[in-house]
């Protein structure tokens, strides 16, 4: 089947999409970028880690940080692969409560290896964590790094922290959450706290909740990918001791 991958913002809210085609579109663009083969497993023979495995590793060793990110996100491959919820469209609080949850585990997945992959800009380069984000943002992306961590930890994440910034925390404030996924291509009807204005906004309970499309979320794992290859390539000699320390 071949599917015609088009990510252009600007058609977002011409039609609205099943989840089965965001899915299936997000998959191929997941496995095409990263060179991934699916079988039970991701085969990742062909993909970045093994490349810098060959690349960036004395002898027959192995690098423990290439294995686990090429293990760690077999997670991100078993959730798109999952069919449980594509006869679900984004039509009802029901159906949008369980899409939420699938978006969620896809979204705090994901959340970990951008982690691992911060640590690593920090690790290599001696660099504040506030520089190694920007560095690892996408020039006009719909949102930051930063941006989606803050989503994360204040819409996915449960966490009542100090009580102080409830107003951010939205679910402690309402335990009837109502969600708007742009993946819908719907029009929006409501006022909503989107990942853009989490800071900003002010929050009475009658709010929508904006979930991001999936590949701008996939986009940014993509672009770190790119981005560690680029400076492995322009800076090895001087990363080779640091990861010496990883090698078996």
């Amino acid at each position: 089947m071949n599917i015609n991958v088009n990510f252009n913002r600007k058609d977002i809210f011409i039609m609205t999409r099943t989840f089965k085609e965001i899915r299936l579109e997000v998959k191929e663009y997941w496995l095409a970028e990263t060179k991934r083969k699916r079988y039970i497993n991701d085969s990742i023979i062909d993909s970045f880690e093994c490349l810098w495995q060959n690349n960036y590793t004395e002898g027959d060793k192995h690098n423990s940080i290439f294995c686990s990110i090429g293990e760690w996100n077999n997670h991100i491959t078993d959730i798109l692969t999952d069919r449980k919820f594509d006869k679900v469209i984004f039509a009802s609080s029901k159906h949008n409560t369980a899409l939420f949850r699938y978006y969620t585990r896809l979204f705090l997945v994901v959340s970990e290896i951008l982690t691992d992959f911060l640590d690593l800009m920090v690790y290599l380069n001696d660099i504040k964590n506030d520089k190694a984000r920007k560095l690892l943002n996408i020039k006009d992306h719909y949102f930051t790094f930063q941006e989606f961590f803050d989503y994360i930890n204040n819409i996915c994440k449960h966490k009542i922290g100090d009580g102080r910034n409830l107003a951010i925390k939205y679910h402690c404030l309402n335990h009837h959450i109502d969600y708007f996924f742009l993946d819908s291509g719907k029009k929006k009807t409501k006022k909503l706290i989107s990942i853009k204005n989490l800071s900003s906004i002010k929050v009475d309970g009658t709010e929508q909740i904006e979930v991001p499309r999936i590949i701008d979320v996939i986009k940014l794992v993509i672009n770190c990918y790119n981005h560690i290859d680029l400076a492995f390539r322009d800076n090895y000699p001087s990363y080779k001791t640091k990861l010496s320390k990883f090698e078996k």
